[in-house]
């Protein structure tokens, strides 16, 4: 277990290499292979994605990562959480801690979407007019201080271990990339892939501006949550194709700038600015 730690360190482990790995794959196999042609400026979305994302990373570093961590740490050494109190052999702890990390990130999800002030801040991933890579990293950077506390208290309930935490972020991390990537698999492989992980066409239908398709396919890496919950949606009516991406909103190309991206939570949804 310590090697695998070491392994996913975010400084020195393989976690770094294979984010920007999963980058070039994906851009690649984006440029290669496009499912859609993109309706907006590249440069226009891809600088304020990009913008927003290393906004964020640079605020939040040492906060809600960290301090997620920290809480495992400390539910380990104290002895806090289920997971601890059954005395569980560490592989197996290791796996439940992650598949509950998993469900409590798509309960978090889905009250993201059903809390109108949450909504707000959530729907700045949404906003983008077209979805490929550069998508995965357009949140704003309340959301994951918003979402840090039931994080937390999820994480010392079970006692989910730390190393899990550290698995299942190099994991979301990583598939994220490949979930928003503008390219198709193959309709056979989709349909085995999508019982075992959320897969590209699935989460695409996350991203239609059809508010009932919006509000489904919550699931970050296991599709399990959705189909359990009834929130499973196979297909957008659109077809993968023809479906609208984004919101009704905020789809003019002055929105995708880096300062109005970090504004939107505070703006009405009639507060889209056309460029002259």
């Amino acid at each position: 277990m310590d090697i695998l730690t070491q392994l996913l360190d975010s400084e020195t482990g393989i976690a770094g290499p294979l984010f920007w790995g999963g980058i070039i794959v994906v851009a690649l196999w984006e440029f290669l292979c496009p499912l859609r042609p993109l309706a907006h400026s590249v440069m226009v979305r891809w600088l304020g994605n990009f913008g927003i994302a290393v906004f964020t990373y640079a605020l939040l570093r040492w906060t809600s990562v960290l301090l997620g961590f920290d809480v495992a740490m400390a539910a380990e050494q104290n002895g806090w959480g289920l997971l601890h109190m059954a005395a569980l052999p560490p592989w197996v702890a290791l796996v439940l801690g992650v598949l509950w990390l998993d469900l409590v990130s798509y309960l978090i999800h889905r009250i993201f979407h059903r809390v109108p002030v949450l909504w707000r801040v959530h729907r700045l991933h949404h906003s983008d007019p077209d979805v490929d890579f550069t998508t995965a990293r357009r949140h704003h950077p309340f959301e994951p201080l918003l979402a840090l506390p039931l994080t937390a208290l999820a994480i010392v309930t079970a006692g989910a271990p730390p190393l899990s935490l550290l698995l299942w972020s190099t994991i979301i991390g990583v598939l994220a990339l490949f979930q928003h990537g503008n390219f198709a698999l193959p309709d056979s492989l989709d349909r085995v892939l999508r019982w075992v992980i959320v897969t590209p066409a699935m989460h695409r239908v996350h991203h239609s501006a059809l508010r009932s398709e919006t509000d489904s396919n919550y699931g970050q890496i296991f599709p399990w949550w959705d189909r359990l919950f009834r929130t499973y949606c196979a297909q957008p009516e659109g077809g993968y194709e023809g479906m609208t991406l984004g919101l009704e909103y905020f789809r003019e190309p002055g929105d995708q700038y880096f300062h109005r991206l970090l504004l939107q939570p505070f703006l009405t949804t009639e507060g889209s600015v056309k460029l002259t």
